[in-house]
């Protein structure tokens, strides 16, 4: 395929689904996130057409790697929540204590993507205000949130 023609494809891929591809990404991340998310399936892209003769159905294709990219970055953000201290507002037991640990991995992985993000937010240190900033929500609405959380984990 000539660079013409693939810069021809993928900017009417892009003209076409930039939009749904961003709005795919908001409902399980941030808005700055939903951006960089919808970037790297675009880079992704651009990398996939010059290899590929022909593209059979456009929104298979960028839909297939926009759930890729989700599905990497919801497991990157598993690993750190995983490898991380629980602060001890959140009531964790003793990290002597496997089976309790345990316990906690498995409802971390059964609180919504969104949720998750949250924690991991709260995790790095970002106080109610910071998070409110990124998440556009008022510090209120995240206290009340992680409480929720907090009650899920317990």
């Amino acid at each position: 395929m000539m660079k013409n023609d693939a810069l021809i494809i993928f900017n009417e891929i892009y003209d076409d689904y930039y939009k749904k591809i961003i709005n795919f990404f908001k409902k399980d991340f941030t808005n700055e996130d939903a951006e960089d998310l919808t970037q790297q399936v675009f880079m992704q892209l651009w990398a996939w057409i010059p290899n590929n003769y022909a593209i059979k159905n456009k929104k298979a294709l960028i839909y297939s790697i926009a759930k890729n990219v989700r599905n990497d970055r919801i497991r990157k953000n598993k690993i750190i929540l995983e490898t991380m201290i629980i602060p001890e507002d959140f009531d964790a037991p003793d990290k002597n204590d496997f089976q309790s640990m345990l316990d906690i991995r498995l409802s971390i992985e059964k609180l919504k993507p969104k949720e998750q993000q949250l924690l991991l937010l709260k995790l790095y240190g970002y106080n109610s205000s910071e998070i409110g900033d990124m998440l556009d929500c008022t510090a209120s609405a995240v206290r009340t949130k992680l409480q929720k959380i907090r009650k899920k984990l317990k």
